[in-house]
């Protein structure tokens, strides 16, 4: 059974959106789809007396680079959500980092390039109490466009 807790509502490239909404919770359900690089996509809603936020972010860079600001805009974010009296369930994050490496042979030895920059998907899921949706929204979206700006 989907729960908003445990699996957030995220869909790749071509998805189908077959699933079933069991969960009884007032909500405007958006889709958060594979966004384009650069591109935030974030979406909120109520489950019980919960926000609950859903981000997503593609773009290229140093991964260990995008893995750090990530780290620090979630620090932010929880600071900015805990000093306007809310209180965090969770805030979590998923880091998917891609790079590619083109192998070629001619007669005997074999060379190797790698891309420039990997391709990083970042998902993020939070929940949070005593604070709005559209405002712990705003707070993940900000968080995410501050990864954009510093990488």
């Amino acid at each position: 059974m989907h729960t908003e807790e445990s699996t957030p509502h995220v869909h790749g490239c071509g998805c189908g959106c077959g699933h079933e909404h069991e969960h009884e919770h007032k909500h405007e359900h958006l889709h958060v789809h594979e966004a384009e690089h650069g591109a935030v996509s974030v979406e909120a809603h109520t489950h019980e007396d919960a926000a609950v936020v859903t981000g997503l972010l593609c773009l290229f860079g140093s991964g260990e680079n995008i893995k750090e600001a990530l780290k620090d805009a979630l620090e932010d974010a929880a600071r900015q959500i805990v000093s306007l009296g809310g209180l965090i369930g969770h805030i979590k994050a998923l880091t998917e980092v891609k790079s590619a490496s083109v192998f070629s042979v001619t007669e005997k030895e074999a060379s190797r390039r790698d891309s420039p920059a990997d391709e990083v998907k970042i998902t993020v899921n939070a929940i949070v109490f005593f604070t709005e949706p559209d405002r712990a929204a705003d707070i993940i979206r900000k968080a995410l466009e501050e990864i954009k700006q510093k990488t």
